[in-house]
């Protein structure tokens, strides 16, 4: 009978199997609360540490024991070879990845849930790099704007300039079209240049001195020499 009950006992030993057993701590050696502690065996066995201390009995075999907090994170590996007691203590480091953190979330019906989907996905970096791409599209498009716009009215001008170099009634026709505004400016200014009216009226230094050459032909203003340039009078409409 005593033989029988030894024989018991020892069996009932090796099904125990050996127990891993230690304290868990911060950077700063201080135990941490609160932490989850995974280790995978068959099946994988996870317990919550709430005091620092924790204790998982296994089989003889190598496993990797991760434990973790929302912030911080720890893998050792430990090789089993026969039953006992092991101490392993585990300091916890900042942790490089939050993903873990959402392993054990699941649904009502223990399907897991992603939630990596339902991550926030901007940030302030991407913020910027999305309001100066579209600050320089809009600028783009407003250079683009302008230019075929200026180039347009350009055009158009240079056609009724070049035109007037052939026919001389087309000729009468554009002097008359910007006299009226080259002779209301010098009147205004009573002296003024012909780069100052260039500044208000956008055609070419040729086509200006063309017009200026037939207000002065009939009298309506007096030219000045001044230096390389002409101070321009106004005499009468």
């Amino acid at each position: 009978m005593l033989v029988l009950c030894v024989v018991v006992l020892s069996l009932s030993g090796n099904a125990l199997g050996a127990t891993i057993s230690g304290s868990i701590y911060d950077v700063g050696l201080d135990k941490e609360n609160d932490v989850i502690v995974e280790i995978d065996t068959i099946p994988a066995q996870t317990i919550i540490s709430k005091d620092g201390d924790y204790s998982i009995t296994v089989k003889p075999g190598s496993y990797t024991i991760h434990a973790y907090t929302d912030s911080s994170e720890a893998f050792e590996n430990i090789s089993i070879a026969e039953d006992g007691d092991y101490i392993i203590d585990i300091i916890l480091l900042e942790s490089t990845s939050d993903s873990y953190i959402y392993d054990d979330f699941s649904g009502p019906e223990g399907d897991a849930i992603d939630v990596s989907s339902e991550l926030p996905l901007n940030s302030d970096y991407s913020k910027i790099i999305i309001i100066v791409i579209i600050s320089l599209v809009v600028i783009a498009a407003l250079y683009v704007l302008l230019f075929y716009l200026r180039n347009k009215f350009a055009k158009e001008s240079d056609a009724i300039i070049h035109a007037a170099a052939y026919s001389e009634s087309d000729k009468e026709h554009i002097l008359d079209q910007y006299e009226k505004k080259i002779l209301s400016i010098i009147k205004k200014e009573k002296r003024t240049t012909q780069k100052d009216i260039r500044k208000e009226i956008p055609l070419s230094e040729s086509k200006i001195s063309l017009v200026i050459a037939d207000l002065e032909s009939k009298g309506k203003i007096r030219k000045i020499k001044k230096g390389r340039g002409n101070i321009l009078i106004f005499e009468k409409d």
